[in-house]
């Protein structure tokens, strides 16, 4: 069970990570079209 809380506070970072990216993206891009 150690193992799943592990894996899946991974994923959370994961995610969360990407969800960042993809806001920094975004907000670029809505600043190059300005």
């Amino acid at each position: 069970s150690c193992i799943e809380v592990n894996d899946s506070k991974l994923r959370k970072e994961k995610s969360t990570v990407s969800h960042m990216i993809f806001s920094a993206q975004f907000e670029a891009n809505v600043k190059f079209n300005k």
